[in-house]
């Protein structure tokens, strides 16, 4: 019930009218592909992937509120999954579900879910990457690996400022188990 709670505080104002830094957004968005890039380096100091996504959406479905904040809603809604998978190959069933549930009940969480700006989609490259390194970790596939790899990526080119929390992810190396399989050798590799 609290999750479907969460749901409905994110979708009540999302097609309200945008606030200041959510008008930066649409504007960085609004010329079409071509100017996203541009806009963003002179107006955000940021990478354009967050940008690129939010475009995607309102091509998709057309220019709103609503489709310029979708990707932050989408972003968010897989941090809460990214967790709970974590949590769940650390220590088991109930911790992934209470870690998942947590995620998506923050109060910071469930702000970002529903703004137009890059936070949701770089706190989703965080919990991939932590997920990979646990599961790199427990588990020890490659596919684990190339996780930590891909959040690590998502998380630099949404808001390189949270890319710390990446560091995050070293801190699954601390149980015994997991630094068997997935060694501090090979993540700092997979790191760089």
């Amino acid at each position: 019930m609290a999750l479907l709670g969460a749901l409905a505080v994110r979708l009540y104002g999302i097609d309200r009218s945008l606030w200041l830094d959510e008008f930066s957004t649409l504007w960085c968005v609004e010329e079409g592909w071509r100017a996203i890039a541009s806009r963003v380096a002179a107006f955000q100091g940021q990478t354009p992937l967050y940008y690129y996504a939010a475009r995607l959406s309102i091509d998709v479905f057309g220019e709103s509120e609503v489709a310029l904040r979708l990707p932050s809603l989408l972003a968010s809604a897989g941090t809460a999954l990214f967790c709970a998978m974590a949590a769940y190959l650390l220590a088991g069933r109930a911790a992934g579900i209470w870690a998942g549930m947590f995620a998506w009940l923050a109060f910071a969480h469930v702000q970002t879910g529903v703004n137009a700006r890059p936070y949701a989609l770089a706190l989703l490259g965080v919990a991939a990457a932590i997920a990979g390194v646990v599961g790199a970790g427990t588990i020890g596939h490659t596919r684990w690996r190339l996780l930590f790899i891909a959040g690590t990526v998502v998380a630099f080119w949404a808001h390189f400022a949270i890319t710390l929390g990446i560091l995050g992810a070293a801190a699954g190396l601390a149980r015994p188990a997991v630094r068997t399989r997935y060694t501090l050798r090979r993540l700092a590799v997979d790191g760089l």
